[in-house]
């Protein structure tokens, strides 16, 4: 039993694990010990129990058995993610307005 309920049925794809590295490329990374989720903000509030988070890059989370990005790390950093967590895109950063001249 213990064999089977180790067993990831839903392993990241190699599409999936192209489209984080893409999208996060060598950004450091950072994960629990235990769990499925590998945040980019070292400050998450997820991680606030753990006292001594891993960190690598991406690949290396995913191969750590980390299969999604933290949700609220995902909307934070404007990354687009689907039902699963895994990453599709980064929305393109906000410009700011120029300021009007004032005549």
């Amino acid at each position: 039993i213990g064999g089977v309920s180790s067993y990831d049925w839903n392993p990241v794809s190699e599409e999936q694990l192209a489209a984080a590295e893409t999208a996060l490329g060598d950004e450091q990374v950072y994960w629990a010990p235990f769990g499925k989720v590998y945040h980019t903000d070292l400050d998450c509030q997820h991680l606030n129990r753990t006292n001594e988070p891993y960190e690598g890059d991406v690949a290396t989370a995913i191969a750590s058995g980390k299969t999604r990005i933290c949700k609220t790390c995902a909307k934070n950093a404007g990354i687009e993610i689907d039902d699963n967590g895994a990453v599709l895109s980064i929305a393109a950063p906000v410009e700011e307005a120029a300021p009007a001249d004032a005549e």
